[in-house]
């Protein structure tokens, strides 16, 4: 089995988990139902301003989470914002630099681990 050559269609891809082809578009494998992820050449393409965008968001609105929000991070945008409030702002604000100079340095992801940067 470790011998199998797979060939794909341009419009095929493998699954993330078992492996198998299936269409591009296919949101989850019908072989094994596993939910696919974006593609991050149509994810990170899709927009010019979007490391703009996510700079001022941060700055204005960082504290609260909202640029994870935006990069579709949600489970560390809710986590940010408890932080924020829970320490009264305390631990938000480090947060809140930390992830500004991830974005000016162009080290801040997305929720598929793609660099947000200025050519975006």
């Amino acid at each position: 089995m470790a011998d199998e050559v797979y060939t794909k269609a341009p419009d095929e891809k493998f699954c993330s988990s078992c492996g198998k082809i299936i269409k591009e578009a296919a949101e989850i494998c019908p072989q094994c139902g596993v939910r696919q992820k974006k593609q991050p050449s149509t994810l990170s393409n899709t927009n010019d301003g979007r490391w703009t965008t996510l700079l001022i968001l941060s700055f204005f609105l960082g504290f609260f989470g909202a640029d994870h929000f935006y990069v579709g991070k949600i489970k560390t945008g809710i986590i940010k914002l408890l932080v924020t409030i829970f320490t009264f702002g305390i631990l938000g604000t480090i947060w809140w630099i930390i992830d500004i100079v991830c974005i000016l340095t162009e080290k801040f992801t997305d929720s598929d681990g793609n660099r947000i940067t200025k050519n975006d």
